[in-house]
């Protein structure tokens, strides 16, 4: 179904949100898949796809309102052709946002338009014990690296698992694997992780609805925590750190907060009730939002695509409030939240403070919880 549409200079521009009816008869139309290589441009794919020349004037215009989908090596695209609908298209995937980006020309008519990917999911389970490193003993299993650092999220907050893991401690997770076609593009989820530590068997289940997802332990509520999840999801790039080599200056700088990775746009909440006391723009920081909480706490928020447009110095937001999208202003070389705290005016290291849920996910935690500790 269509939400909507714009003609424009002869270029339909349409924003598709659910596939059509059953009752239309699909088309038949021949589908390759390619790897964007070094030195592609979107007019070379154009030719490849054999789209008409008089179109690719009206897409090159169309590209400026999709900033997103930059061509990269490695990236995935399809052709598809139709000749006796005489329908060609260009389809490049951006796998970080899960969003399509569609070049179509129908009877010489061009349109363009962003739809979600239509992934096939495969359920994987793997098993072993570590020898040297945790990640490797993950990776040596894996087509996707950052498999392992998902299982590391769900120990981060409670374990310190570089000095609390020993050696030939077992593992086991069961993630998922997304695919175009028969193309392998992505790790998705862990759905379940378990890690010896401290010679005790410890089990975290990963839960989501719409709004966001959290790993959970039947055993562990983190009640006694103040700080909810800023993110839907919590994924962690980077820890703090007193001493860290900065990812654009080079140099060895402390890093007094914690990365989260997020597609730009992602929404960004308070994670406990408190007050604006500042907010606006630097070269370091780049955008940015401060809130000020009860017992002495303050809250950093780094890097922010955009700040809510309501937001006011001495405003009260509640937990839960949105306050910015995700995004990469300032010193920064992919989107993320740079997520730091202040305790009596100095920075501590948050890791202890924050719970592994948005506050709006609280009752789907709770829930969960209970029917987990009702199996143990």
């Amino acid at each position: 179904m269509l939400s909507s549409i714009v003609l424009c200079s002869n270029l339909l521009v349409a924003n598709i949100s659910t596939s059509a009816t059953s009752n239309i008869t699909p088309i038949k139309t021949s589908v390759k898949y390619y790897s964007v290589k070094k030195g592609d441009t979107y007019f070379s794919l154009f030719n490849k796809a054999r789209l008409p020349k008089k179109n690719i004037s009206q897409f090159i215009t169309a590209l400026k309102s999709h900033k997103n989908f930059k061509l990269k090596p490695n990236h995935l695209y399809s052709v598809e052709r139709s000749k006796k609908q005489k329908i060609n298209s260009l389809k490049v995937y951006n796998t970080e946002n899960d969003q399509v980006l569609v070049f179509e020309s129908v009877d010489n008519q061009a349109s363009v338009y962003t739809e979600e990917i239509n992934y096939k999911v495969k359920i994987k389970n793997i098993k072993g014990k570590v020898v040297g490193s945790l990640v490797n003993a993950i990776n040596s299993q894996s087509k996707d690296r950052i498999l392992a650092y998902r299982f590391l999220d769900a120990f981060a907050l409670d374990f310190n698992i570089r000095k609390q893991i020993q050696r030939n401690a077992p593992f086991a997770l069961t993630f998922e694997e997304k695919f175009i076609g028969n193309h392998f593009v992505k790790t998705d989820e862990v759905l379940k992780a378990e890690l010896e530590i401290n010679k005790k068997n410890i089990k975290r289940t990963y839960v989501e609805n719409d709004f966001g997802g959290s790993f959970i332990d039947p055993e562990e509520n983190f009640t006694n925590r103040p700080f909810y999840l800023p993110l839907p999801k919590m994924r962690i790039t980077s820890f703090y750190q007193r001493r860290r080599k900065h990812p654009v200056s080079g140099r060895r700088i402390a890093h007094l907060g914690i990365d989260f990775e997020a597609p730009t746009g992602t929404p960004i909440f308070s994670p406990l009730e408190g007050e604006i006391i500042k907010f606006g723009k630097t070269r370091g920081a780049g955008r940015y939002v401060v809130i000020k909480h009860k017992n002495n706490f303050k809250s950093y928020y780094n890097h922010l695509n955009l700040y809510d447009p309501n937001l006011k110095k001495g405003m009260m937001v509640k937990t839960g409030t949105y306050i910015g999208d995700v995004g990469c202003t300032g010193y920064c070389t992919k989107p993320h939240l740079h997520f730091a705290l202040k305790k009596n005016n100095k920075f501590i290291n948050p890791i202890k403070h924050i719970k592994p849920h948005p506050f709006i996910i609280k009752k789907l935690v709770e829930r969960e919880r209970k029917k987990l500790a009702l199996v143990l």
